[in-house]
């Protein structure tokens, strides 16, 4: 079954874990057989270098195949997936020092929209502040 939502979890939101698990896999045929089963169903687009950190911010992006659904009240304060990785108390996820250097000049998932020192520590400034899985 297949609801229009990226709330729930479609077949074409398995291929596109298939495919992300297989490339951990180095399985490239099944990467590639699973991720062209998600872009030959014309249900999803990838979105401009502009587009992107705000593609996080809204429901059901051109881009988003799977996310979870929480509302202003689920997980507030310091149990919130966002202060894990944001939080100036807890946030016990940073992100890896040398990982910027993986990106080309330009590329937004290495920009300081998505990614930012506070201070101490590399943080992952762009996800979480609204949970989107798999884009």
């Amino acid at each position: 079954m297949n609801s229009a939502d990226a709330q729930s979890f479609t077949t074409y939101a398995a291929y596109a874990l298939k495919a992300r698990v297989a490339a951990y896999f180095g399985d490239w045929s099944t990467v590639k057989t699973s991720a062209e089963t998600v872009i030959n169903s014309g249900l999803y687009s990838i979105v401009s270098a502009d587009a992107y950190v705000d593609s996080w911010t809204i429901d059901n992006a051109d881009n988003s195949i799977f996310e979870l659904a929480f509302s202003s009240t689920d997980n507030e304060s310091i149990n919130g997936l966002k202060n894990i990785y944001r939080g100036s108390s807890y946030g016990d996820i940073v992100v890896l020092d040398n990982l910027q250097g993986v990106f080309d000049d330009g590329d937004v998932r290495g920009s300081e929209d998505m990614m930012a020192n506070d201070g101490s520590y590399l943080r992952n400034m762009g996800k979480y502040t609204f949970i989107r899985l798999l884009r």
